[in-house]
């Protein structure tokens, strides 16, 4: 699977502005979203705002790069959710709302220690 996004997250250089809400997704938008996945659906683009990292305020303890930043303004609960799955530690069942801990940030900042809670 790419994780060419989920490694900007990684990296730094792509985080979620402080003013992002949450993780707030129910189980049937998860499916949905998996289902248009595997069908090779089209799900929606990203929009990001690219801006000076020293003046971005951004949720999350995880250190931003030097440079331009991309905040994340449309496609956080797509990106929490895969970011969820791919990165976890841990998995849920398949029968569970797969669940990123309740600050979705943690998930998208907090490199190795995300994990999908149950």
């Amino acid at each position: 699977m790419r994780t060419q996004l989920l490694d900007h997250v990684d990296s730094g250089h792509m985080a979620l502005p402080e003013f992002q809400r949450g993780y707030v997704w129910n189980r049937d938008q998860v499916r949905g979203l998996f289902d248009s996945l595997y069908r090779r659906h089209p799900v929606g683009g990203l929009l990001v705002w690219a801006t000076e990292s020293k003046t971005a305020t951004h949720r999350g303890d995880g250190p931003l790069v030097a440079s331009i930043v991309k905040l994340l303004l449309d496609g956080q609960q797509r990106m929490t959710l895969l970011y969820g799955v791919v990165r976890a530690s841990r998995r849920s069942s398949l029968t569970e709302t797969p669940r990123p801990s309740p600050d979705s940030v943690s998930i998208l900042k907090a490199r190795t220690s995300s994990s999908i809670s149950r």
